[in-house]
């Protein structure tokens, strides 16, 4: 591991952490302006999750929290929550005595306890789930609808309504707009606060009209909104009584936020004035990458700037340039901050790079130094470092999944199942997939005819999604407005609560699959009702 320290221009006391094989210098205490000379934000950024968690549990060890305080340990998901609570009780022996807010969740009860609970209410009335129905309240009212600004939108649900398709069409226009007005919150506020005094922020689109008509109608119920109330916590952390100071945290961790709004930055700078601010970050390129360019940039550079500009950005690795804008986003954000820097990656020696023959450390190592194709890629047989399959639907996917993971796990008796991790971009419509397939009777070594189980926990999912029955439930609602497609109702009989209605087995699905395909249905109940969906 190659440990880099960036420091500020003013430090003062320094102590030593001991890490492993060498020593980390961090210093903790800085002069920030006006800032309180006991609070730091300090950057660790690493391509490796394991160091990062390694650092983590180190500090906790180091300078544990005072009395029984609770951590404070901020992380992006559910899913990472459960991750790092098992990595830290791995190294540590335990974990306990620790919060794992959201950073949104976060961010409204820091407000809630510097402006108090009279300016800010206990739950936001803007979350996506509230929003959603306060809007739906708002279309469904004709003295709304009436109004010049809602003409669009009135022209839209009046077609609806003609097709008999009039309430589920207002609640799904509600869902989406509210959960564009809560993208707007983090990272467009200044429209929303531009809306409110009557001004337009795009010229002609007529878009803009009613979403602002919209917006306005809700706050003119509930002005304390989260960009208004974060303009307001910014400027009172400037100068805090000490009432607020005693009532923050003393310390704030961040653990692998991938993505801040700026609105959220803007709060940790501000934060990091009275409270000690740890953020640990993947970074995947140990060199400067805020200037990378994708090739949808270079383009516009190409028409704007001339081949010269063009030309220097030709050469920088095209994965990180093309698929890692997010990262590169967060990157800027946290280079403008005044902060310390504990850097940790992962950067083998040339030697040991040029023993290693699997094609994935090749793809790694070149977006670790930014460079492109600078390794002589070569395949070797048996390398499946990387692997690329397809599926005709997402059960199916999730049964090849399966499939392989039983393929590993038996060829290798030194991995075991909470050493795997699957990422899903969009774990709701795999949900139930991963159910039906994962959920299976027997157990992993059993030498029975049964189908081996894979132990398993679906992270990341909200309560409502959670339960089975409510996914079956919410699933047979939408169903009459479906094409119904071979691949929909395949995915609907895979859940569970149906599959104990109707007596139906994991072979009786794969009857029913081979009967779909040998009979050549793709979607529809019958003939009248292709020709009445199309």
């Amino acid at each position: 591991m190659c440990v880099n320290i960036a420091h500020c221009a003013y430090f003062g006391q320094l102590i030593f952490l001991h890490i492993s094989k060498f020593i980390l210098k961090v210093h903790t205490r800085c002069s920030f302006g006006n800032r309180n000379t006991d609070a730091l934000l300090t950057l660790y950024p690493s391509n490796k999750l394991e160091h990062l968690s390694f650092l983590l549990a180190t500090l906790l060890d180091r300078q544990p929290a005072a009395g029984l305080s609770p951590d404070v340990i901020l992380v992006e998901s559910p899913g990472m929550q459960h991750w790092l609570s098992m990595e830290l009780a791995a190294s540590r022996g335990i974990a306990m005595n620790i919060d794992y807010p959201l950073p949104v969740r976060f961010m409204w009860d820091t407000a809630r306890a510097v402006l108090g609970p009279d300016a800010v209410p206990r739950e936001s009335p803007f979350r996506r789930e509230t929003l959603r129905w306060r809007i739906y309240d708002l279309l469904i009212q004709p003295e709304q609808l009436t109004h010049p600004a809602m003409s669009r939108v009135l022209r839209f649900l009046d077609k609806s309504q003609a097709n008999g398709s009039g309430h589920l069409q207002t609640l799904q226009l509600a869902v989406a707009l509210a959960d564009l007005l809560e993208q707007y919150l983090l990272y467009r506020p200044d429209w929303l606060l531009a809306w409110e005094q009557h001004q337009q922020v795009v010229a002609d689109d007529a878009d803009e009209v009613w979403q602002a008509h919209i917006w306005r109608l809700l706050v003119s119920d509930t002005p304390a909104h989260p960009a208004r109330l974060h303009e307001q916590m910014v400027t009172a952390l400037q100068q805090p009584s000490e009432a607020v100071i005693k009532a923050l945290p003393k310390r704030i961790i961040l653990f692998a936020i991938n993505t801040m709004a700026p609105q959220f930055v803007a709060f940790l700078d501000a934060l990091a004035q009275w409270v000690d601010v740890h953020l640990f970050h993947l970074n995947p390129c140990v060199n400067y990458w805020g200037n990378l360019a994708s090739r949808g940039e270079q383009a516009r550079m190409l028409r704007e700037q001339g081949i010269t500009a063009w030309l220097e950005q030709a050469q920088e690795n095209p994965l990180l340039a093309n698929l890692g804008r997010q990262g590169r986003d967060l990157f800027n954000q946290l280079t403008e901050l005044q902060s310390y820097e504990i850097s940790a990656f992962d950067m083998p020696a040339p030697e040991e790079q040029s023993a290693q023959t699997s094609m994935l450390n090749q793809v790694q190592h070149d977006i670790l130094e930014a460079s492109n194709g600078s390794t002589d890629f070569r395949w070797t047989p048996g390398d499946d470092s990387i692997l690329i399959n397809s599926a005709h639907s997402t059960l199916r996917e999730v049964q090849s999944l399966h499939d392989y993971l039983l393929q590993k796990l038996t060829e290798d008796p030194a991995l075991q199942p909470r050493d795997i991790l699957v990422m899903c971009p969009a774990i709701e419509e795999y949900a139930p997939a991963i159910e039906a397939v994962f959920a299976r009777v027997g157990t992993l070594n059993s030498d029975d005819d049964a189908s081996p189980r894979l132990p398993c926990t679906i992270a990341d999912r909200s309560p409502l999604d959670a339960d089975p029955l409510v996914a079956a439930f919410l699933s047979l609602l939408s169903l009459p407005d479906s094409r119904f497609s071979v691949t929909q109702i395949v995915e609907y009989l895979s859940l569970e609560p149906l599959q104990r209605k109707f007596s139906l087995t994991e072979e009786s699905l794969t009857v029913i699959e081979y009967w779909l395909e040998r009979a050549n249905i793709h979607w529809g109940l019958d003939g009248s009702h292709k020709a009445q969906v199309t």
